[in-house]
């Protein structure tokens, strides 16, 4: 479980790195791509199966 965390928490500082200079509603497209993120690294990492979650 802490190397999936750790994964997910590099994943978010690049993505937050990324967002910082893509100008107006950031906020918007960042809460999409982080909700991506926490949706999609728990299966990469193989810890929930693939298909719908919640």
């Amino acid at each position: 479980m802490r190397r999936a965390y750790a994964i997910l928490l590099a994943l978010c500082r690049a993505l937050c790195g990324a967002l910082a200079i893509a100008g107006p509603h950031t906020s918007v497209h960042g809460a999409t791509a982080y909700a991506g993120l926490v949706r999609d690294a728990p299966v990469a990492e193989d810890l929930i199966p693939e298909g719908p979650s919640r």
